[in-house]
């Protein structure tokens, strides 16, 4: 599975280098905030907590419907397990994703969707911190969201994601993350010299 994501990541980033030429005009960037409903799969007795991610992003649109966006997040996830204790998992993350949009003006809805990686930076249980969880995570995010322009090519966003974890965070136990997030962020033009 993880070598499919990883296809699928190079597929999106070939489709943005064969429109480099409209690079400056068609791409932005901005910074996002969300809270995450997070918990961990296949726990028993688990329960969901609060958890955030913040960070920037870059997007590319190869036509009016169409945009690639990568994004450098701090992703807290984690969950309360069955012995009531608070697994907090710190991560370093970049989701790849497609955007697709429906309409023209002001106004954008949009489907997205994409492999995520994340590498882990810090796991605490309890608050002590704790070596035995894995370095790696990686799953698919889907959501649905809109675009409100703000001015001349600036755009308020907003999403709601779910993403799926398919890494087992713990060695050998078929535990991995979940989560649902409520994406908030805003996008400027990327003006890059001709």
């Amino acid at each position: 599975m993880r070598q499919f994501l990883i296809l699928i990541t190079l597929c999106l980033l070939i489709g943005i280098s064969h429109t480099t030429h409209s690079l400056a005009q068609n791409t932005s960037i901005g910074i996002k905030a969300a809270p995450l409903w997070t918990n961990i799969s296949n726990q028993t007795s688990g329960e969901s907590m609060i958890g955030l991610r913040f960070g920037g992003f870059l997007t590319h649109s190869i036509s009016t419907e169409f945009g690639v966006g990568g994004e450098l997040n701090f992703a807290r996830k984690g969950g309360i397990n069955g012995a009531n204790q608070a697994v907090k998992l710190d991560y370093l993350e970049v989701p790849i994703l497609a955007h697709y949009f429906f309409g023209e003006g002001g106004f954008r809805p949009k489907i997205i969707a994409g492999p995520y990686f994340g590498y882990l930076l810090q796991a605490k249980r309890d608050g002590k911190v704790m070596e035995t969880y894995a370095q790696e995570d990686y799953g698919i995010m889907l959501g649905l969201g809109f675009h409100q322009r703000l001015g001349n090519k600036r755009w308020l966003y907003a999403d709601l994601r779910y993403g799926h974890g398919l890494a087992e965070i713990l060695p050998n136990s078929d535990q991995s993350n979940r989560e649902i997030s409520l994406n908030i962020g805003v996008s400027f033009p990327l003006n890059l010299p001709n």
